[in-house]
């Protein structure tokens, strides 16, 4: 039986305290999944882009928390991902997001400058994988340049992680395309693709004080820590449109 389509428009997705507790859920038939906010903003430690099940379907470990992107236009930056901390919401990427649509798997429609990005996200059956698919189309007369930054992190998901008490440092091997990433306790390796573009190992950084809203009204640990490696990065020419995948 095909399910319909669930659509949200700007008009509801710019109503920030309504959208953000709207979530979406794939899963891979091994207790593994992928989940967010439809805004794209983590709100609970169960959240995550691959959370795998080491021994299926138990003992499940957030490897991949999110993909966050940026878009460059000329000399201009626009982030396209956000993320929520005590403070507030930064960046807010979520201003450009145009729509968003389950059918069966969950797409976002993002628009900035005469640039087009579309996003959709599932997971293949019966593996410990996730893959996001990339559309790009650029109505201006110059190139413009994707960077997505891989945020990671390796934690049983009813946990959060303190950086300072992390037992795990990430060792990464590269090449153009492929990068794999192994913590060094415990023995375990994530691997990542792109069918496009570059990966570059620059940008190694904590994204430190994650909040997650919905673990604070649950009196629940609602401080986390993201790991960030690199990026990669993709050129879309003038006047065209480009595809390409990167999968964990």
């Amino acid at each position: 039986m095909r399910l319909p389509t669930i659509t949200l428009k700007e008009e509801t997705l710019s109503n920030f305290d309504n959208a953000i507790q709207r979530e979406w859920l794939v899963t891979n038939g091994l207790g593994g999944y992928a989940s967010s906010t439809v805004l794209g903003i983590n709100t609970r430690k169960y959240h995550g882009l691959l959370v795998a099940a080491f021994n299926p379907p138990l003992n499940r470990k957030v490897c991949l928390e999110k993909l966050d992107e940026e878009i460059q236009v000329g000399n201009n930056i626009y982030p396209l991902g956000s993320n929520e901390f005590q403070e507030g919401v930064f960046p807010k990427g979520y201003i450009f997001l145009k729509e968003f649509s389950v059918s069966p798997f969950p797409r976002y429609v993002y628009e900035v400058e005469n640039v087009q990005v579309r996003k959709v996200i599932f997971m293949p059956y019966g593996k410990n994988a996730v893959v996001t698919l990339y559309s790009m189309l650029n109505k201006n007369d110059f190139d413009v340049k994707i960077r997505v930054f891989p945020l990671i992190n390796w934690r049983n998901f009813h946990s959060v992680t303190d950086k300072w008490k992390a037992s795990w440092r990430f060792v990464q091997k590269k090449t153009d395309k492929k990068v794999s990433f192994r913590p060094e306790t415990p023995k375990s390796t994530l691997m990542m693709m792109t069918t496009g573009g570059r990966y570059f190992a620059e940008d190694e950084m904590w994204i430190e004080k994650i909040y997650y809203r919905v673990e604070a009204m649950r009196g629940e640990s609602c401080i986390d820590n993201y790991y960030q490696l690199g990026r990669f990065e993709s050129s879309v020419r003038a006047n065209k449109s480009e595809r390409f995948a990167i999968s964990v």
